[in-house]
């Protein structure tokens, strides 16, 4: 399993997770957060990055499922169909 904190796995480099506590010490320091810009920038689609764009997916479909907006069945069905789509 990749460890989402540092974002090792081949697809996911150069991705950092900030966790709530985080956020939440940011705010008591009154630090501000910046977008500044977007560096190498890729497009996303089915044919350049199939698996980001399926992982993707896969993660807001688990994401809805821990907020209880579909039901685990129905994030089952979702993600198999979804695996069907990237798997042909």
């Amino acid at each position: 399993m990749n460890d989402r904190r540092t974002g090792n796995s081949k697809f996911f480099k150069n991705i950092s997770v900030i966790t709530a506590a985080e956020m939440k010490v940011s705010r008591m320091d009154n630090k501000v957060i910046r977008f500044v810009g977007i560096k190498d920038q890729v497009e996303i689609n089915k044919d350049s990055q199939a698996e980001f764009l399926f992982q993707y997916q896969k993660a807001v479909l688990l994401a809805l499922s821990e907020q209880g907006v579909i039901s685990e069945f129905q994030c089952r069905q979702c993600i198999d169909k979804l695996t069907g789509q990237f798997k042909k």
